[in-house]
């Protein structure tokens, strides 16, 4: 059976908190407001004080066993495999079972050399007597079942309560490639050790105390990081970040908490409620929530990329910027319109934010072509267009803005959808390209696709000539206009600039250096808005009762960021997504 978390998340232990300050014993008549917030603090914390225990190691005071104690022992290959790829790889065994399973299938050299001159059982019994010193490694050999040499390792024990799991781990590193790993993996499952489940390392790390959720989370989105720009924020996450802030957020309204409830309970020992600090104190943890839910948009952007579309009519380029913009030789680049039939794929980093970009090289848009073939192409790029996250419209500077460029940035702008911003006062001229974008309408959140106007070939005709031919409206219907030459490669750098505007990747480069996912995220907005739902009581003046049922609505809340208010069906959503050895 699944093992239960720790106490305070059982029925009985979670009674203290929905009662909050109501019903605790006080020694006086008069109460103490500070002893009241620290009472309720605790009663809403499932947070362990200190890091639990096992009873395999001493502890004077008695040891308390951890909410996977009576777990089966987990094992599991912890490093990547190839048949050709790395040197060394990893096996990891966790729970109170993992000594006894290293003594079964681990030999030191002298154990072999008894198992030599008295045989297998002598060595067994040697093993027995032999207790590993936590965080000390040991050479020697695993042997499967019929105590048989399958690999030359380097054991590595953590025990309880100091290791990733704050169970008994022991880890057996030895040779990489395809083989040697999945005998050690065998070995360890003969001794006594059962394969883990995705992410079970983990769900038991945050099981024991070890993690809050979002550090958990913070885990995965580290290993699956493709850019060092997202590594270090699942790194700040992994360190607390988010844990930090959301804790900070619950304390906040849990002591308005006891403030309203301790005018409730004990109104005439108290002054009276002081509601100006209340509203300026729900308010300001409310804000903060909403900013925190805000940095979601960066965590997608960092992780999954942006997607860009890059349209226009045949011949302007396209292939071309693609080309040049990601360094290599994607699309095929002819003198002949037309050239482009299906939607070109190609992925590259943006070096200012770290943010990778998927790049959608499309088929030119014309609406007078015959061929069937090219006429799929188009409708794929009109596609293409209306899902991306970014639309560049490419138009060739020697020509301007032509019939055919409106014809086709009509048949896109449809399906792209967002408000248009108001550029026509910002653009800012450069020698060789620049933009102008309204960032407010672009990042503020659900403004639709960036829509570019990038003006390509600035090395035959200059960008602000060509923008002051423009006519009368078409700037206002992009969000930056961007000079470009893909032969010169001049103004990559403010095309990117202006990307880094767009609606999804907003905010990529200030605020936190974490940011939370979608769940943490939409758990951070209901918290907000039931804050909003407290200043709308407070407004109204409703009892007090009232308030406090927002309270508790925006605190429960922040606990599922935490995992502290968690069901366990999110648990199993969480951690099915991790990989086996982590």
């Amino acid at each position: 059976p699944r093992a239960r978390p720790r106490a305070p998340s059982s029925a009985a232990a979670r009674r203290p908190r929905r009662a909050g300050v109501r019903g605790m014993a006080l020694d006086s008549q008069a109460p103490d407001l500070d002893e009241l917030r620290e009472a309720a603090r605790k009663a809403w914390s499932s947070q362990p004080q200190q890091a639990p225990t096992f009873a395999s190691e001493p502890d004077v005071g008695g040891s308390t066993l951890p909410a996977t104690a009576t777990e089966d022992t987990i094992t599991a290959v912890v490093t990547a495999t190839s048949p050709t790829q790395g040197g060394v790889a990893v096996v990891r065994m966790s729970g109170s079972g993992a000594v006894d399973a290293a003594r079964r299938c681990f030999r030191t050299p002298a154990a072999l050399r008894v198992a030599a001159e008295h045989g297998a059982d002598a060595a067994q019994q040697h093993m027995d007597a032999w207790s590993p010193v936590t965080h000390v490694m040991e050479y020697g050999y695993v042997v499967d079942a019929e105590g048989t040499v399958v690999d030359e390792v380097l054991l590595a024990p953590m025990l309880a309560p100091r290791s990733f799991t704050a169970e008994d781990v022991v880890e057996l590193q030895g040779h990489g490639g395809a083989v040697c790993p999945d005998r050690v993996l065998a070995a360890t499952i003969s001794a006594g050790a059962r394969l883990a489940r995705p992410g079970e390392f983990s769900l038991r790390a945050y099981l024991n105390g070890r993690l809050d959720l979002t550090q958990a989370e913070a885990v995965q989105r580290l290993i699956a990081s493709k850019t060092s720009r997202a590594a270090d924020a699942a790194l700040a996450a992994a360190r607390g970040g988010i844990a930090d802030e959301v804790r900070a957020l619950r304390e906040a309204l849990i002591d308005v908490l006891v403030e309203v409830e301790a005018r409730i309970d004990f109104e005439e020992e108290l002054p009276p409620l002081d509601v100006p600090m209340v509203s300026a104190a729900a308010r300001a943890a409310g804000a903060r929530a909403r900013a925190a839910a805000a940095t979601c948009a960066r965590g997608r952007a960092l992780e999954s990329g942006i997607a860009v579309a890059l349209v226009g009519r045949p011949n302007t380029g396209k292939s071309s910027l693609l080309n040049a913009w990601t360094g290599s030789d994607r699309s095929i680049v002819t003198e002949l319109p037309g050239t482009t039939r299906d939607v070109v794929e190609a992925p590259l980093v943006m070096e200012r934010s770290g943010v990778p970009v998927r790049v959608l090289d499309t088929a030119g848009i014309r609406g007078d072509t015959a061929d069937v073939v090219e006429a799929l192409g188009v409708e794929r790029s009109r596609s293409a267009a209306a899902c991306a996250d970014a639309v560049l419209m490419v138009i060739d500077a020697e020509r301007g803005w032509t019939a055919a460029d409106a014809e086709v940035w009509e048949s896109v702008e449809a399906g792209v959808g967002g408000d248009r911003a108001d550029t026509s006062e910002g653009a800012q001229p450069g020698d060789g390209g620049g933009y102008a974008a309204d960032a407010d309408s672009i990042g503020g959140g659900g403004a639709g696709a960036a829509k570019v106007l990038v003006i390509n070939k600035i090395d035959l005709r200059a960008r602000d000539e060509v923008v002051a031919s423009l006519p009368a409206g078409v700037p206002e219907r992009f969000d930056a206009v961007v000079g470009t030459s893909a032969l010169t490669s001049r103004g990559m750098d403010l095309l990117e600039a202006a990307l880094l505007d767009s609606a999804s990747a907003a905010g990529v480069q200030g605020g936190a250096a974490w940011a939370v996912n979608a769940r943490q995220g939409e758990a951070l907005l209901r918290a907000a808005a039931a804050v909003d739902s407290l200043m709308q009581s407070i407004e109204s003046d409703l009892p007090l009762d009232c308030w406090t049922v927002d309270l508790r609505e925006a605190i429960m809340a922040l606990g599922e960021v935490s995992g502290e208010e968690v069901k366990e069906e999110v648990l199993d959503k969480v951690f099915a997504n991790f990989c086996i050895g982590k």
